[in-house]
């Protein structure tokens, strides 16, 4: 009876916790767009960014992710800081990228 008990506290215990996965709300607000600097230079989905030729500036603390498609840049987070998903590079080759 020992191992029976042990087995149907360890079935509900389970089911309880399968159940506040379930159940628990998706906070879509929570999430921010994903920001892009594309390989033309535009920014996607921000006005946090500053650009002045290939100096791109933080204006703001961002919450986001940044994608960087161009090389050739400068990404300066004047003591702003990124704490999305962080900085990735979508390029194999990317030349003459520098964060500061």
């Amino acid at each position: 009876m020992g191992t029976k008990n042990q087995s149907f506290a360890l079935v509900l215990v389970v089911l309880f916790l399968t159940s506040l996965v379930v159940i628990s709300p998706v906070n879509s607000q929570s999430q921010s767009p994903q920001i892009t600097i594309s390989a033309d230079g535009s920014i996607v989905e921000t006005n946090k960014i500053h650009q002045n030729g290939n100096i791109y500036t933080l204006t703001e603390n961002l919450n986001n992710s940044i994608i960087i498609e161009k090389d050739n840049i400068v990404l300066d987070g004047a003591g702003f800081t990124v704490n999305g998903g962080g900085i990735q590079s979508v390029l194999l080759h990317m030349t003459k990228m520098q964060l500061s």
